[in-house]
């Protein structure tokens, strides 16, 4: 995960899910057999403007340094899935992709997935 520290620099201290989403975002990056671009840094801040299951990234698609503010932990983990999703994967190396903006659902995922896990236990 040392790599991924680095591409990552929060803002405060960590809780245990934002440790898990660097963990399985590790684990997917190792998966295909990459790393992340050393010269990449994305700033990573929890901001009390954005909802609980909100995330925003900013900055220029030519920039190295790109700001990521989101909710809560349930944010940044959606986020990491975001980054991964859209990300570049060329060389052995993984750089962010071109996304930047909001990511805001209409309903909540949290409680519609704890909704479809009571729908299958009735």
């Amino acid at each position: 995960m040392q790599n991924e520290q680095m591409l990552f620099r929060f803002s405060h201290e960590l809780e245990p899910l934002e440790i898990k989403a660097l963990d399985i975002f590790a684990a997917r990056l190792a998966d295909r057999q990459v790393k992340a671009d050393p010269d990449y840094v994305i700033e990573v801040r929890r901001n009390e403007r954005c909802t609980a299951e909100e995330f925003r990234l900013s900055g220029s698609v030519d920039a190295k340094t790109l700001v990521l503010d989101y909710g809560s932990p349930a944010a940044f983990l959606y986020a990491a899935g975001k980054l991964l999703r859209d990300g570049i994967y060329a060389d052995g190396i993984f750089t962010p992709g071109k996304w930047r903006g909001i990511f805001r659902p209409e309903k909540s995922i949290f409680r519609s997935h704890t909704a479809s896990i009571l729908l299958f236990l009735e």
